[in-house]
Protein backbone atom coordinates (compact mmCIF):
# COMPACT_ATOMS: atom_id res chain seq x y z
CA UNK A 1 0.00 0.00 0.00
CA UNK A 2 1.55 3.61 -0.71
CA UNK A 3 2.32 5.56 2.08
CA UNK A 4 1.77 9.12 0.30
CA UNK A 5 -0.17 10.86 -2.61
CA UNK A 6 1.91 11.11 -5.67
CA UNK A 7 1.66 11.17 -9.60
CA UNK A 8 4.72 9.67 -11.55
CA UNK A 9 6.17 11.34 -14.97
CA UNK A 10 3.95 9.53 -18.04
CA UNK A 11 5.93 6.90 -19.85
CA UNK A 12 6.97 7.62 -22.37
CA UNK A 13 7.04 11.46 -22.11
CA UNK A 14 7.95 12.58 -25.20
CA UNK A 15 5.07 10.18 -26.14
CA UNK A 16 3.19 9.80 -29.84
CA UNK A 17 -0.23 8.95 -29.54
CA UNK A 18 -0.24 6.62 -25.98
CA UNK A 19 1.06 7.31 -22.77
CA UNK A 20 0.30 5.54 -19.37
CA UNK A 21 -0.21 7.89 -15.91
CA UNK A 22 0.65 6.41 -12.81
CA UNK A 23 -1.02 7.90 -9.32
CA UNK A 24 -1.27 6.64 -5.63
CA UNK A 25 -3.57 7.50 -3.25
CA UNK A 26 -3.85 6.20 0.39
CA UNK A 27 -6.99 6.63 1.47
CA UNK A 28 -10.92 6.63 0.13
CA UNK A 29 -11.19 9.75 -1.57
CA UNK A 30 -12.90 11.44 -4.77
CA UNK A 31 -10.47 11.63 -7.62
CA UNK A 32 -9.75 13.71 -10.51
CA UNK A 33 -7.32 12.96 -13.63
CA UNK A 34 -7.53 16.28 -16.30
CA UNK A 35 -5.36 16.81 -19.26
CA UNK A 36 -5.26 20.48 -19.95
CA UNK A 37 -3.40 22.15 -23.06
CA UNK A 38 -1.10 25.68 -22.46
CA UNK A 39 -3.65 27.75 -22.73
CA UNK A 40 -5.49 26.26 -19.35
CA UNK A 41 -8.24 24.04 -21.53
CA UNK A 42 -9.44 20.94 -20.14
CA UNK A 43 -8.54 18.87 -22.61
CA UNK A 44 -9.38 15.03 -21.56
CA UNK A 45 -10.87 14.22 -17.99
CA UNK A 46 -9.34 10.48 -17.82
CA UNK A 47 -10.54 9.91 -14.10
CA UNK A 48 -13.70 11.29 -12.14
CA UNK A 49 -14.54 8.79 -9.18
CA UNK A 50 -14.42 7.46 -5.38
CA UNK A 51 -10.86 5.51 -5.35
CA UNK A 52 -9.92 3.05 -2.22
CA UNK A 53 -6.29 3.00 -1.26
CA UNK A 54 -3.89 1.56 -4.14
CA UNK A 55 -1.20 2.52 -7.25
CA UNK A 56 -3.86 2.97 -10.32
CA UNK A 57 -2.38 3.14 -13.83
CA UNK A 58 -4.68 5.08 -16.55
CA UNK A 59 -3.64 4.64 -20.33
CA UNK A 60 -4.25 7.99 -22.48
CA UNK A 61 -4.47 7.20 -26.33
CA UNK A 62 -4.16 10.91 -27.45
CA UNK A 63 -4.11 9.63 -30.68
CA UNK A 64 -7.91 9.48 -31.29
CA UNK A 65 -8.27 12.82 -30.48
CA UNK A 66 -6.31 14.88 -32.86
CA UNK A 67 -4.08 16.81 -30.80
CA UNK A 68 -1.27 19.26 -32.00
CA UNK A 69 1.88 18.61 -31.17
CA UNK A 70 2.96 20.81 -27.77
CA UNK A 71 2.87 20.66 -24.39
CA UNK A 72 0.05 19.36 -22.10
CA UNK A 73 -0.24 18.98 -18.58
CA UNK A 74 -2.00 16.40 -16.67
CA UNK A 75 -3.62 17.23 -12.89
CA UNK A 76 -4.73 15.08 -10.28
CA UNK A 77 -6.16 15.85 -7.45
CA UNK A 78 -7.11 13.47 -3.95
CA UNK A 79 -9.38 15.51 -1.64
CA UNK A 80 -6.60 18.02 -0.57
CA UNK A 81 -3.52 16.28 -2.80
CA UNK A 82 -3.38 18.29 -6.21
CA UNK A 83 -0.14 18.03 -8.66
CA UNK A 84 0.59 18.26 -12.13
CA UNK A 85 3.09 17.15 -14.77
CA UNK A 86 4.45 18.11 -17.90
CA UNK A 87 4.09 16.25 -20.79
CA UNK A 88 5.00 15.96 -24.37
CA UNK A 89 3.08 15.07 -27.15
CA UNK A 90 5.39 14.98 -30.34
CA UNK A 91 3.61 13.69 -34.08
Amino acid sequence: MPTEYSISQNYPNPFNSQTRIQYSVIEPVQVQLIIYNTLGQVVTQLVNEQKTPGVYTVNWNAGSQSLESGVYFCRVQAGEFTAVRKMLHVK
